[in-house]
């Protein structure tokens, strides 16, 4: 991949609210070239939220900031700097990609993804069983095959009318090179016995999801990762490939994102909902930023019209041990 295809991007957090963009270009500008040094603004106040960006043109400059920068004094106050790396391809060399992943069984053009929601029982979360069942399904990453990656923990936060109702406690995330991989998962022993050993003693409810990623670039998930995840039901007369459409156009509209979205393709325990949609941030405080962004509520009032009901959650990657760079 040509070096004009990459950003090399630097979050920065903990931030005084002092800095602003231009001390934020000098104290790094010492590591090497930098395109854009950026603070994020309260949307409001337009006061600084306390962590920005600094893009570099080389790897290394990024890599020397990271370490030169991580932990030391800017402003009064000690920042965290750490790698907010993505690619960003051209229609051309996204075609040739596409290409290549078609003919490599080791390259994932479009990963499968599944989504279980729990809501555990309350004498569950009380006496650490839910713990235990969060603890069963991640080991999962070491005994089953074909699982590119998996992610079990504790829901965030639930951001709609329909979450509230539906009440998740917790989630599994899992992500496969084909639907086949999927399928081998669900039946092995390894799988079956968290299952019936760890989930359904301490679920009062679970909800499921499957589908293919349908955006042209992955998403990758990296521990620390804050997730939105959106599920959705369309109105009657509107076909989910319409809504899949203008998610690809709204997403694309709204510039750079890391996301994964598609048609649900198991509606047994799926509650009605028929599209599923991950959004990936660096930190909390990025997911938070989008709030209220002009680019964001254009892109949703492309798809409000087409939808009948939607449940939004958030949900924070923990240390995994297993890469999620599909």
């Amino acid at each position: 991949m040509a070096a004009s295809d990459v950003e090399y991007r630097c979050f920065v957090g903990g931030l005084a609210w002092a800095t602003d963009d231009h001390s934020l270009h000098n104290a790094f500008s010492t590591y090497g070239e930098v395109l854009e040094s950026k603070i994020i603004l309260d949307r409001e106040t337009q006061r600084s939220r306390g962590f920005g960006f600094v893009t570099f043109s080389t790897e290394e400059a990024m890599r020397n900031a990271i370490e030169g920068m991580n932990g030391k004094e800017l402003d009064g106050r000690n920042i965290t700097v750490n790698e907010a790396q993505f690619r960003r391809l051209t229609p051309t060399s996204s075609l040739r990609a596409a290409a290549a992943m078609s003919s490599s069984s080791s390259a994932v053009a479009a990963p499968i993804e599944h989504f279980v929601l729990f809501k555990a029982r309350p004498e569950a979360v009380a006496s650490g069983a839910a713990a235990a069942m969060v603890s069963s399904l991640q080991a999962l990453a070491t005994l089953v095959p074909g699982l590119a990656y998996i992610h079990a923990g504790p829901v965030l936060r639930l951001r709609s009318p329909a979450a509230e109702a539906l009440g998740p406690t917790h989630l599994l995330h899992t992500r496969y090179a084909t639907k086949e991989d999927l399928a081998s998962y669900a039946a092995h022993p390894a799988h079956v016995a968290a299952v019936q050993g760890h989930v359904l003693p301490n679920a009062l409810d679970i909800t499921a999801v499957d589908w293919v990623n349908a955006a042209p670039l992955p998403s990758p998930v990296a521990p620390g990762s804050a997730v939105r995840l959106t599920l959705a039901k369309v109105k009657e007369g509107v076909e989910v490939a319409q809504l899949v459409e203008k998610v690809a156009a709204a997403t694309q509209a709204a510039g750079d994102a890391k996301v994964s979205f598609g048609e649900n393709f198991s509606p047994a325990r799926a509650k009605g909902y028929q599209f599923g949609m991950v959004a990936v941030f660096d930190s909390v405080e990025e997911l938070d930023a989008v709030e209220g962004d002009g680019k964001v509520e254009e892109a949703k009032a492309l798809v409000r019209p087409l939808l009948d009901e939607v449940m939004v959650l958030d949900f924070v990657v923990g240390d995994a041990p297993t890469p999620a760079s599909l």
